[in-house]
């Protein structure tokens, strides 16, 4: 799935995603064990199922006179690692008074749209901020209707300014700008791939591409996009490298980001294999009929990090580590 935006070719989050209605309430974390980690900024949930992760975050608007008095408090954003750029709702970016500076053309899983964009004078998460960024107005309500207090989503012109660890076992998120972490985090590196980038753009952060084997696609490498914006692996176009025949489920209905409801697939569960990593029977979606409507992306499929029990994602350095449960 890929956004065009005049020069610019990003990654927005919401394909074929089906989201628990288990929110995340946050809580500030201090890691006794280690004074290093604790100095990165950390975040807990409460006990609970956890299916996607949340971050206070607050956004400001630019300086043009009107709006400025607006409220300067936290809104809570979705952290996902499969958008390149921010977004906010529109009713948010209203309560904003956001100057919307034109539209991008949005590719999707079957479908187009044109949202505006803007910018914000600040953007914040915890002791956390960047200046200036990029932010898509979208509608959020198929992710409203799981959590009515969503009103963006934290996309990699944010994230990409920091190292990441995502700890579903302990219900914790850390953001690090200064690489304490590192050091701490055990666990094989596996180094993200990089697209080619497009003749008519550049990308506003490299997506993060791991390679991978399936066991119906011989010996052929996927290519999926780490993903914590969803919960289910999804893969765009199996008939061209999963071996045909495969039987499939009865088609599943769910609604898309652009509001229209579709008919999903449960594909047979696969082997998964990244690098020495080993993952039995994992099951796939992808959309019903596949083939006119698959767009034009550089990635085979979506990889969710929820699939792992600890995600550490190094944008600088270009490698993650991924925990299994």
């Amino acid at each position: 799935m890929t956004m065009q935006s005049h020069a610019y070719t990003v990654h927005p989050a919401n394909s074929a995603e089906v989201i628990s209605d288990v929110s995340l309430q946050m809580a500030r974390f201090r890691n006794s064990r280690s004074d290093d980690l604790a100095r990165a900024s950390c975040r807990t949930t409460l006990p609970g199922k956890r299916r996607y992760s949340t971050l206070p975050a607050r956004p400001a608007l630019p300086d043009h006179g009107a709006g400025r008095d607006q409220p300067y408090r936290p809104y809570d954003f979705l952290v996902d690692t499969g958008a390149q750029i921010t977004t906010v709702d529109p009713a948010l970016a209203a309560q904003l008074h956001l100057r919307i500076e034109g539209t991008t053309g949005f590719v999707g899983v079957g479908f187009r749209m044109r949202p505006s964009f803007a910018h914000l004078d600040i953007l914040e998460a915890g002791p956390h901020a960047i200046a200036n960024p990029l932010v898509v107005v979208q509608n959020l309500e198929h992710l409203q209707a799981a959590d009515p207090r969503i009103r963006g989503i934290l996309g990699g012109n944010f994230l990409g300014h920091f190292d990441m660890l995502i700890d579903y076992g302990h219900s914790m998120l850390c953001l690090d700008d200064t690489k304490m972490m590192q050091p701490e985090v055990k666990g094989k590196h596996i180094a993200l791939l990089t697209p080619p980038h497009p003749n008519d753009g550049v990308l506003f952060t490299e997506p993060l591409i791991i390679p991978v084997h399936l066991s119906g696609s011989g010996i052929r490498q996927l290519l999926l996009l780490l993903d914590s914006g969803t919960n289910v692996p999804f893969l765009y176009d199996p008939g061209k490298y999963l071996a045909p025949g495969l039987s499939v489920s009865a088609p599943l209905r769910n609604r898309s980001a652009d509001g229209v409801e579709r008919a999903f697939t449960v594909l047979p569960p696969q082997d998964m294999q990244i690098g020495i990593l080993a993952f039995r029977q994992i099951s796939f979606v992808t959309l019903a009929g596949t083939g006119k409507d698959v767009p034009k992306v550089e990635v085979d499929g979506l990889l969710p990090t929820v699939l792992f029990q600890r995600v550490y994602i190094s944008y600088a350095d270009r490698f993650v580590v991924l925990e299994p449960w």
